[in-house]
């Protein structure tokens, strides 16, 4: 049995919403999770059909997106091999951490 595909969008209002998507189909790019990850950078809205109900996500409102797991190929744009720090990305706050 696949593992479902799992989309959480984080709204800048810090909501979040998460989806459940379908399955990539093999050899199909126009369906798989890296071209929708790629169409959704250069969208002006999310666009997600659930229960019968269009769900539509406007990008300014967008905060973050996560999705996973990932078995797919990435677009190229994706850095792959990152792995999360526990430093703040705030130079200020990164002097009180170390200090």
């Amino acid at each position: 049995m696949k593992q479902k595909t799992t989309l959480c969008i984080e709204t800048i209002d810090g909501r979040e919403q998460n989806f459940h998507l379908p399955a990539p189909v093999e050899n199909e790019r126009h369906y798989s999770i890296a071209s929708k990850i790629e169409k959704f950078l250069f969208q002006q809205s999310i666009a997600l059909i659930v229960d019968d109900e269009l769900i539509v996500i406007p990008m300014h409102q967008v905060k973050s997106l996560s999705i996973s797991p990932l078995r797919n190929k990435l677009p190229e744009n994706v850095v792959v091999t990152a792995t999360r720090a526990s430093v703040s990305c705030d130079p200020l706050m990164a002097d009180r951490l170390s200090a």
